[in-house]
Formats: structure tokens, C-alpha cells, sequence
């Protein structure tokens, strides 16, 4: 397979054949590299266009919390004209994020030249800087499997309901989360919160079991196992 250079403007190479090759970044620690996605359509064809931002000055875009996947599962997708190998994982993430609109995104896999041990060590140490300066942060943790369809749909009925108590839990971190001994006090607090979820959730003893067996499902993806989570989620706005 030829490789072309490919500049900072769309490319059409004239052999299909033609891969990817990243330019390097002016600064590795000052300058991160967006994407716009053209046309992503799941088993079809996925069209990006890749440019490089200084960090103070970049655009709005919304960064993309994901798991890699298996790396034996391969596909090819187009960037700025030229064909560039992924995991099948982020071509599927891709997909979903086109979703949301053609902005502009930071996926690492891609934005992050992996053949690159310097740029992946200085962008790395970037990483909460660029979490926390996204617009959003899209998390996708994985597949339909789990009975999360019917979760999602719990969880988007009683929005208001759960944001409410997730800020009475709010209120009470000071007093229960630093200590590995929970005082009497704010066990009788937790009580009482539970039994008011319960009360203003009102679901049958058979709906209850179906949401704690599909939140388990849903902890138990290996999204939820990255250690990286933890901080692309705790950096989003």
C-alpha cells in the first residue's frame, strides 16, 4: 500500500490505495488536532477531515470517552482523503458521534498519532486539559446488551426526579464520603433518601430488580473497568 503525505487540506489521491501520514504538530505539548466528521455510516464508509488547533485557540468541540476494543478488529476509514487503519471500535464511535452533528471532535485513537512515542507522551499529559475544556464529553460504553435500552429509557423518564437526588447525595459528600466509618447520623439520612426515592419512583418490586439487574449489567462493560474514565468524566463540564 502506497503512502501519500497528507497537508492540512482535504486530500483526493488519485490511488485508492493511498494511506494516511500524520504531519507533526507544531508543539506536541500547546497544540492538539480536531476532527470533523463527513460521513460515518455503521459497516459502511466513515469520511474525516483532521486538523491541527493551537489548545488556547481551538474551536468548541466535544471529546469522545470510549473503549479501544479488540485490537485484532480492524477496518479502514478515510482521513482528509487518505485511508487510515482503526480499531472497529472507534469506527463505531465515530458513527454515534456523527450523530450528534458535524462539529469538531477529539477521538485519541486518531487525534493522537499513535506511531508517535514522543507526541503520545506529551499529549497524554494533556489529557485532563483537554477533557476539561470540551464542550462535552460524549461517553460511550458500549453496546445495547445488558437490558440498557430499558435503563436509558428509566433513567430519561425520571431526569428530574434523579438529578434531584443527586443533589441531596451532594449535600451530604462533606459529611459521608472522607470517612471510612459512616456516622449514625447520616446512615438515618441515607435511609431516608432511599425511602424517598422509592416513594417519588414508585416502581413494582418486579421493575426494581430489572434496574439493579441492568445497572450491574451495565457496570460490569469493560468501559466502566478503564481506569481513564475516571478522570475524562470527573474533567467534563
Amino acid at each position: 500500500m502506497n503512502k501519500v503525505h497528507a497537508t492540512e487540506a482535504a486530500v483526493s489521491p488519485h490511488d485508492p490505495t493511498a494511506t494516511f501520514v500524520y504531519d507533526e504538530l507544531d508543539d506536541a505539548k500547546t497544540h492538539i488536532r480536531l476532527l470533523r466528521i463527513r460521513h460515518a455510516e455503521v459497516g459502511g464508509a466513515v469520511e474525516c477531515d483532521l486538523r491541527p488547533h493551537l489548545v488556547e485557540h481551538c474551536p468548541s468541540y466535544t471529546a469522545v470517552s470510549y473503549t479501544w476494543g479488540d485490537p485484532g478488529a480492524t477496518t479502514s476509514i478515510s482521513v482528509n482523503g487518505l485511508a487510515l487503519h482503526v480499531r472497529q471500535n472507534c469506527a463505531y464511535v465515530l458513527c454515534q458521534a456523527h450523530r450528534y452533528g458535524d462539529g469538531f471532535y477529539w477521538v485519541d485513537a486518531i487525534c493522537i498519532n499513535q506511531n508517535s512515542e514522543a507526541e503520545k507522551s506529551d499529549q497524554v499529559q494533556m489529557m485532563g486539559q483537554i477533557f476539561r475544556r470540551a464542550e462535552a464529553v460524549l461517553a460511550c460504553v458500549g453496546d445495547y446488551s445488558g437490558d440498557s435500552t430499558f435503563l436509558c429509557g428509566k433513567l430519561r423518564d425520571h431526569e428530574s426526579t434523579l438529578l434531584a437526588v443527586v443533589d441531596q447525595l451532594d449535600s451530604s459528600n462533606a459529611a459521608f464520603w472522607p470517612r471510612y466509618r459512616v456516622p449514625d447520623s447520616t446512615l438515618q439520612q441515607l435511609l431516608r433518601l432511599a425511602k424517598s426515592i422509592a416513594w417519588r419512583l414508585r416502581f413494582t418490586l418486579d421493575t426494581h430488580r430489572r434496574i439493579f439487574a441492568a445497572v450491574v449489567a451495565m457496570l460490569e462493560r469493560p468501559y466502566f473497568q478503564r481506569v481513564w474514565v475516571a478522570q475524562e468524566l470527573f474533567m467534563a463540564k
